[in-house]
Order: C-alpha cells, then structure tokens, then sequence
C-alpha cells in the first residue's frame, strides 16, 4: 500500500505540468506574436540571419578600448548577432560586458 501511495505521488510530479492550465502558460500571447511579427517584417534579410547566429566568449573584464572588447563590439554591431553566450567567468566580469554590449 505504501507502495502504491508512494508511486502515485511520484505520478502526480510528472502529470501535472501536462495538464491543460499548465499548458496554456508556454504559449505566447496573441499580443506577443504580433509585435514579434511586426518586428520581422520590419527586419533586413541580414538582420534576420544576424539574429540567427550566436557567439560563445569566455567572458573576461575587457577595457572598451581592448582588442577583446572592439573586436566582440564590432560583430554584435556589423553582424547583427542574435546573443552572446558568456562561457565559464565570474558573475561580476560577465555582467560588465553585458552591460557593454547592450549600451
């Protein structure tokens, strides 16, 4: 018995994000997909291939005048990359150059 108990706890983790309220949360709004496709639209073929490719750094304090920082600068803006994905670093240093990127 305390075995079946235990099984069908077990069960209820699993079936419930299955149910249909639990569903309904991972599609995206009417609202959210037409502003996403308004802003296709408005995109560039080079924009729409920029976004995309994705970068992968390993994420280091870099001087905005450094090889390092102009050189990532200058892909994410000539580009067009769609994210820049920031490998093994500190918290602090990757925020930074976030921060950077997005300025």
């Amino acid at each position: 018995m305390k075995l079946l108990a235990s099984f069908l706890i077990i069960l209820s983790f699993f079936w419930a994000p299955l149910s249909a309220g639990a569903q309904a949360k991972f599609w995206p709004s009417k609202k959210s997909t037409d502003f996403a496709a308004k802003l296709v639209k408005k995109m560039t073929t080079d924009e729409m291939v920029g976004q995309l490719i994705h970068v992968g750094i390993n994420a280091r304090f870099a001087n905005r005048n450094s090889p390092f920082f102009r050189d990532l600068q200058r892909h994410v803006v000539e580009n067009k990359l769609g994210g820049i994905i920031f490998f093994g670093a500190p918290v602090y240093e990757t925020t930074i150059l976030a921060n950077r990127m997005q300025e």
